[in-house]
């Protein structure tokens, strides 16, 4: 005769690690606690019961799970249990807080000034600091405290033209976790081409060049303290080259410049080096000569 043999788990609750509770956290954190069957699966759950993690309790029932806060709310409320042929109760619930900053404004790949306003979101009471990330190191362009989880910040000096990366790095309780980068085109000055410096030209005639900005308009202007606009032209879509028509200009030495804007975007760029030329005189054409009839 044969005796049944039953086993019999004690499904108690496990426990969190009393240390979670209104932690600061970053990208991902190692949750752990205690209380588990030996070796048994321990999932990790928000409070809406979506499933965030899971690991393994080892032999004395002891749990870390390595949680990723990517996409979960600034403020994550976290419970846990285990299984082992049976599911356990569910431990008390704790609340962490998501340090990890955001940058919202400018887009990333957005053309802009050298001093745009940056804007994003990050944990209440932590601060950020704006840099960049260049060839030649880091550099910081100002701090901003975080307020009903947002922050504001232009830069204190003016960005690198061109192709430049920036973050931004929240602190607070002794941690510091970077944004995900954003690359910014920041506007600089066209180059000119052709005509080559010095060249003989005609009283109309075309500039030509390279350097110009998705969706700009590229300024010829004439060599002065003002804005003393001469022509204006687009840059070819798709390209970074543009083609501009300078009409009737006066017969003589001529210098000028070029810079270029983008519509949305507060200042100009930059402009380039004079180039100088000579215009030649427009050809005279449909000349008559009258003379006077002689007397016979």
């Amino acid at each position: 005769m044969y005796t049944a043999v039953w086993t019999v788990y004690n499904t108690s609750a496990p426990v969190i690690d009393p240390k979670h509770a209104n932690q600061v956290v970053g990208r991902t954190f190692q949750l752990t606690g205690s209380g588990c069957a030996p070796f048994s699966k321990v999932v990790c759950e928000r409070q809406d019961h979506q499933p965030i993690g899971e690991g393994t309790a080892d032999g004395a029932g002891r749990f870390s799970i390595q949680i990723s806060t990517s996409g979960q709310p600034r403020t994550l409320s976290l419970f846990v249990f285990w299984h082992q042929d049976v599911s356990s109760a569910v431990s008390e619930t704790v609340t962490v807080r998501v340090l990890t900053p955001q940058i919202e404004l400018p887009a990333n790949e957005a053309i802009v000034g050298k001093t745009p306003l940056f804007r994003g979101n990050a944990l209440d009471g932590s601060s950020v600091t704006l840099f960049s990330t260049e060839p030649g190191g880091t550099k910081q362009y100002g701090q901003a405290n975080v307020s009903n989880g947002n922050w504001y910040r232009p830069p204190n000096d003016y960005l690198p033209e061109g192709r430049v990366r920036l973050l931004v790095k929240a602190q607070m309780g002794g941690i510091d976790v970077e944004s995900d980068a954003i690359w910014l085109n920041v506007i600089h000055p066209p180059l000119i081409l052709y005509p080559a410096a010095g060249a003989v030209v005609d009283t109309t005639f075309t500039i030509e060049g390279l350097k110009g900005m998705r969706g700009a308009t590229v300024e010829i202007l004439l060599d002065t303290l003002g804005h003393s606009v001469v022509a204006t032209g687009p840059v070819i879509g798709g390209t970074d080259a543009w083609r501009v028509t300078v009409p009737d200009m006066t017969p003589g030495p001529l210098s000028l410049k070029a810079e270029q804007f983008v519509a949305g975007v507060d200042e100009h760029s930059g402009r380039t080096d004079a180039r100088a030329f000579k215009v030649r005189p427009a050809p005279v054409s449909n000349v008559s000569i009258n003379t006077p009839l002689t007397a016979r």
